[in-house]
């Protein structure tokens, strides 16, 4: 009796009995040319993935809404400084400021080159008292007693004022000034005794009033007067004279005077 293999046979797919050996399962092998195909792709992809990111990125950036600009910093405007004016100088002064004092009679030495104002006082004086110029006005205060007045000195050409003379029993004082010291009147003028003022307006006639006992003169100096004196009269006087202005003036009077031009 023949022994049987140890390998049981096996039906094969259409019936027929097998061979006694069974033949071992082979590994498929992929084709080198798929496998590379599938890298492919898998690359493919991974990089238009990059490229689609990228470009949903550049369109998302120009399509966002740019942040509004800042407004600009609101400043107050500051104030104008207002316009100042400035006067323009006055002249410089032709005659300088000089002051004379003393006792009694004597005789007084001064440098004046233009037309000036004089000032003469002396409170005490009880007897004559005399104020005398070595130039044109030469007699220019002649009273007995007390005085106090201003004149004008120097107003005619070619005769400067180098020396004065005082006739006085008590103290007195002199003092020169330049014109510019006179204030402007405009309208109407009053005062008393001896003064000078200026008149700034522009008129050709005035009535002159005046309440005293001694003698009266009005002068005026300036364009439109042909001659100087306008009154020459002892004692009160009223009426209505020719006179131009501007002009300035001086007046001699013991008393209460008044000038309006008309």
């Amino acid at each position: 009796m023949t022994a049987q293999s140890a390998t049981e046979p096996t039906d094969s797919p259409n019936g027929d009995l097998a061979s006694s050996e069974i033949a071992p399962k082979k590994r498929r092998k992929w084709p080198l040319i798929t496998l590379a195909s599938v890298l492919g792709v898998i690359l493919l992809v991974a990089i238009v993935g990059a490229i689609n990111g990228g470009m949903k990125k550049a369109v998302a950036g120009a399509t966002a809404t740019p942040p509004a600009a800042a407004a600009p910093p609101t400043t107050t405007p500051t104030p104008a400084a207002p316009k100042v004016t400035t006067p323009p100088p006055a002249p410089a002064p032709k005659v300088a400021h000089q002051e004379f004092s003393g006792s009694g009679d004597m005789v007084e030495a001064v440098n004046i080159t233009a037309p000036a104002v004089v000032t003469f006082r002396c409170d005490a004086c009880g007897s004559n008292t005399v104020l005398k110029s070595n130039g044109a006005e030469s007699l220019i205060v002649n009273e007995i007693g007390a005085y106090s007045g201003q004149h004008l000195i120097n107003v005619r050409d070619n005769s400067l004022t180098t020396e004065f003379t005082i006739n006085a029993d008590a103290d007195w004082s002199l003092v020169i000034d330049d014109l510019s010291i006179i204030p402007p009147t405009h309208g109407p003028a009053s005062g008393h005794g001896d003064s000078v003022l200026v008149m700034s307006d522009k008129f050709t006639t005035a009535a002159v009033t005046n309440v005293g006992e001694s003698n009266f003169l009005v002068m005026a100096y300036g364009r439109g007067n042909v001659s100087p004196l306008i009154v020459n009269e002892i004692g009160s006087y009223s009426g209505t004279v020719k006179i131009a202005g501007p002009a300035y003036i001086t007046v001699n009077s013991s008393g209460d005077w008044s000038i309006t031009p008309q």
